[in-house]
């Protein structure tokens, strides 16, 4: 059943701008306050990166599921003869939650697809079946209590998108004497697949948190001095989120993050007596609710950014807020009872303000193409040949902030840098050098200071391509005198290198290198006739292919990249100028046909995955502006192109703001660097002109 809503606010906030035009303020945070069409309660379970939201809505004393669009519009739906209990949404709309069945002591499972297609579910033996959990693979978690007694033993559960059952149990489980056995609990699992829960330890005679890995490994932990400990929500960079109850301050409740080094923060909202957690975003946010002691104990939302700055909320005519979910834009969703409506219980969107847009000059003389790679604090870094072909640098002070000055880290190339990350968070930078042989430079602490230049040696004809392989061991591919690929590689990660090896093949272009979902490096270059070749790894950090056509007709460098799906996509630059794309049509898998994507490109692309994995290509117009084209949808078709202005010397690159916001990186028609990024996760705002140079 669609329904239209009468109360539809600010819903605009909620598209993605792409197209450029005159400058625009910074839009003002604002609420969004709905109901459900004649319910008499509207309850807000979570809200997903596209602005969906979904919640459970009471008629007659009877719950129903309800999704609310992004452009306000409702759809309600039922599982099952009584109550519908929606939990979570993912990217695609997918929704999952409990139902019952209308059977006395059981309570069952659903997945609701974006079309509307209901299916229903119990793991095997499960009585009373809570999925918690959707990602966007559909892969759902939850918790599922077997046999006929109640409370029952409970495990934790995975339905994969294919409908198959994992059912485990965190180590330790067992009963806790005057206390219900709640068994293993998986509360949240990230579109990686990696899981966060609690469970109940028999032999401590407590509440416990873990992270269950994609191998099944299962880490336990504690947060500091807790007699429980309840894990929520794990976001994609695989930080857990939840609550634990403090032994110190009389078992009173407080949040935490859990980084996945295993380091713990805690806090609390400002003048708690008890804090709770909900949801935790890609850049780190954590969203909640409170009760503050200074107003009566009411229940109030809050969002703790990253640095630990905690926002406090209420929605309008509040008498209670609770924050249920933050997507990765910012927005939070949530409930809560109207102080003019009877007390009446309303959902509410928090809309998170979008940035206007703008090119910003960071200085510098570049010839060259521009290296960026992300620092382990989140600082991106970006590298350049400079003045006399020495390498300079450039880095945010702090993640998603202002840009330093250039510091000059010397040499003498011979071509554009590249940028790898070692095993223990320090960047290294490779380069040819005047000599034509590898040479590098690398931090000697992770975001700290730089080494001396050293030269691996070989004899290079091309700019050389780096990757991590799955143990953390670096790895270097460049076109030899030859004219054939060659490759070096860490010995051990963080560790000395190998000798030169030799591929094979017959290039003529720079090689670009991607890892597939297993882990296997995987590079593509193009050779006769200028098709595009491809050689890999046969296993994770193992030998190597025989090397095979994926034919087109392409020029330029091939941008390679692993979609959220775990599929490896191609992009390159034809020879009619278009933007052509090639796909394995499953994770490791065979290859698709090429199809265009249009445009007319100056330039190599470059292509990003955003925070929530839809993917964005960039090029240089024949305009020399910066234009760009997005997926709809992660693995969905592609928008139109869109330019964002600036005049382009030659290519861009692109990087992520820890808060998942794109930033592109271009030299400009002075020769100098030029920045423009989202105005928030996904989102392009109106490019405002620059107060500064006009020529960029």
């Amino acid at each position: 059943m669609k329904l239209k809503n009468r109360q539809r606010m600010v819903s605009t906030l909620l598209q993605p701008i792409l197209m450029v035009g005159c400058a625009t303020a910074v839009l003002a945070q604002s609420f969004a306050v709905f109901d459900v069409p004649n319910a008499s309660q509207t309850q807000v379970a979570e809200i997903n990166s596209a602005g969906a939201v979904t919640g459970s809505a009471s008629f007659d004393n009877l719950s129903h599921g309800f999704v609310r669009d992004a452009n306000g519009d409702f759809t309600l739906f039922t599982a099952g003869v009584r109550d519908t209990n929606p939990q979570s949404i993912n990217y695609d709309g997918d929704v999952v939650g409990s139902y019952f069945p209308g059977l006395a002591g059981v309570v069952s499972g659903f997945v609701r697809g974006r079309d509307g297609t209901l299916t229903l579910f119990d793991p095997p033996g499960g009585r009373y079946s809570y999925p918690h959990s959707i990602n966007y693979g559909g892969d759902v978690v939850g918790r599922t209590e077997v046999g006929f007694g109640f409370p029952g033993p409970s495990y934790g559960f995975v339905r994969d998108r294919n409908g198959n059952f994992t059912l485990f149990s965190a180590p330790g489980i067992g009963p806790v004497p005057g206390e219900p056995i709640i068994g293993t609990s998986a509360s949240s699992v990230n579109d990686r697949g990696e899981i966060a829960g609690y469970f109940t330890d028999g032999t401590l005679g407590k509440d416990r948190g873990f992270v269950r890995d994609l191998t099944g490994k299962i880490t336990v932990f504690d947060a500091p001095n807790a007699s429980a400990t309840y894990a929520f929500m794990i976001n994609y960079r695989g930080t857990v989120a939840g609550n634990f109850s403090d032994s110190t301050q009389a078992n009173k409740s407080r949040g935490f993050m859990r980084d996945p080094d295993g380091s713990i923060t805690i806090f609390d909202a400002p003048n708690a007596s008890s804090t709770t957690v909900s949801s935790i975003n890609y850049a780190g946010n954590v969203a909640g609710h409170f009760d503050d002691m200074t107003q009566g104990g009411n229940t109030r939302g809050f969002i703790r950014d990253r640095d630990g700055t905690v926002t406090v909320f209420d929605a309008p005519d509040s008498l209670s807020t609770t924050a249920s979910s933050v997507n990765d834009r910012g927005d939070i969703a949530g409930s809560f009872t109207d102080s003019t409506q009877g007390g009446k219980t309303r959902g509410f969107v928090r809309l998170a303000p979008i940035k206007p847009t703008q090119w910003t000059g960071l200085g510098g003389i570049l010839p060259g193409k521009v290296a960026v790679a992300g620092n382990g604090d989140g600082r991106l870094q970006a590298f350049a040949a400079g003045v006399h072909n020495g390498l300079w640098t450039i880095a945010q002070t702090v993640h998603n902030g202002a840009w330093s000055d250039w510091q000059n880290l010397g040499g003498a190339m011979n071509g554009d840098p590249a940028v790898g990350v070692n095993a223990d968070g320090r960047l290294e930078v490779f380069a040819m050098g005047s000599d034509n042989s590898l040479w590098h430079i690398w931090q000697t602490s992770a975001g700290g200071p730089w080494s001396n230049w050293e030269r691996i040696g070989g004899t290079m004809t091309s700019n050389p391509a780096v990757a991590t392989n799955a143990d953390g061991r670096l790895e270097v591919f460049a076109l030899g005198a030859d004219h054939v690929l060659w490759h070096i590689w860490q010995a051990s990660p963080n560790g000395t290198w190998s000798e030169w090896n030799s591929l094979g093949g017959t290039i003529s272009s720079n090689p670009a290198v991607a890892v597939n979902d297993d882990g296997r490096l995987e590079v593509f270059v193009y050779g006769a006739g200028s098709t595009l070749w491809h050689i890999w790894q046969t296993s994770a950090g193992g030998s190597w292919s025989n090397w095979a056509s994926l034919g087109g007709s392409m020029t330029g460098d091939p941008a390679p990249i692993l979609n959220r799906e775990g599929r490896l996509e191609v992009f390159a630059r034809g020879n009619d100028s278009q933007l052509w794309e090639i796909a394995q049509t499953s994770p490791s898998g065979p290859w698709s046909d090429w199809s265009s994507l249009g445009g007319t490109l100056t330039s190599d692309p470059a292509v990003i995955a955003n925070s929530d994995g839809h993917l964005e290509a960039f090029a240089r117009g024949a305009d020399n502006a910066l234009w760009h084209l997005a997926q709809t949808n992660p693995g969905a078709g592609w928008s139109d192109w869109a330019s964002l202005g600036g005049v382009l010397a030659h290519g861009v690159s692109t990087g992520l703001n820890f808060d998942g916001r794109v930033v592109a990186l271009v030299a400009g028609g002075d020769q100098s660097l030029w920045l423009l990024e989202q105005g928030a996760p996904g989102f392009w705002n109106r490019v405002l002109v620059s107060s500064k140079r006009s020529d960029c």
